[in-house]
């Protein structure tokens, strides 16, 4: 289910930076919520924050750059295709 939310998450941005940056943004909230939940006790801390910090940092990389992108007005879509 995770892989499936992030790969239709990945087509969005594909069309719509500005809505899938946001997206991932979203679900960085997401994994920083609910990692900590579900391992608290059976690791050390260390271990707890290097893993969110592993499964947090693209998706926060990948939102601040989508929603820069939007910004900017960048071109959407594939080289040589003109958006809809």
């Amino acid at each position: 289910m995770p892989g499936g939310i992030l790969v239709a998450t990945l087509i969005t941005a594909w069309r719509w930076p500005g809505l899938g940056g946001t997206l991932f943004l979203l679900e960085k909230l997401a994994v920083a919520a609910g990692f900590p939940i579900l391992v608290s006790g059976r690791k050390p801390v260390s271990t707890g924050v290097m893993r969110l910090l592993t499964l947090a940092a693209p998706l926060v990389a990948a939102g601040v750059t989508l929603l820069w992108s939007a910004q900017r007005g960048a071109p959407v879509g594939p080289p040589g295709t003109s958006p809809l």
